[in-house]
């Protein structure tokens, strides 16, 4: 797989396909062992020399909403840059966070902004460790508002 072009814009292509439609995906084999429900040792985590196929844990570990307080309307990640786009419209009557992963070792190393791209009364953003949490006050935001997130990887200068 490491090196394998074509397998990889296969895999960035089901998961932007899946993306746009908020589809949740998984990704099934984790090691080799002469499983009858694979296509084979391609599809492992690992070479059989036991060396991770990092390009594809990369490209697997995308940013993505993991839970949205709200109507999706737009998602997107950009796998060269890190550039992550969410825009929900809220619903006051859901008092968790919207919770977006992100993997800061693989795109984030230098670190990352997140925020609104309008700000918008009663919503904030934390930050975690691989996680970005949108939370929305129901006693000043409105419902129905939409909400813009966006996360920018940090630039490096040389």
């Amino acid at each position: 797989m490491e090196g394998d072009e074509k397998a990889l814009h296969n895999l960035i292509y089901l998961t932007k396909l899946a993306e746009r439609h908020f589809q949740g995906w998984i990704y099934w084999q984790f090691k080799y062992f002469q499983d009858l429900t694979t296509q084979g040792s391609g599809e492992s985590f690992y070479d059989a020399n036991g060396r991770l196929y990092e390009d594809k844990v990369k490209t697997l570990s995308r940013t993505y909403a993991r839970a949205i307080a709200g109507t999706p309307v737009h998602t997107a990640f950009t796998e060269t840059s890190g550039h992550f786009e969410l825009d929900y419209e809220v619903n006051t009557s859901i008092l968790a966070p919207t919770e977006i992963y992100l993997n800061e070792a693989w795109y984030y190393p230098d670190g990352y902004s997140a925020y609104l791209v309008i700000p918008v009364d009663g919503v904030t953003i934390q930050r975690q460790h691989n996680l970005i949490l949108v939370n929305a006050d129901p006693t000043t935001t409105i419902n129905g508002t939409l909400v813009r997130v966006r996360v920018r990887a940090t630039e490096t200068t040389s």
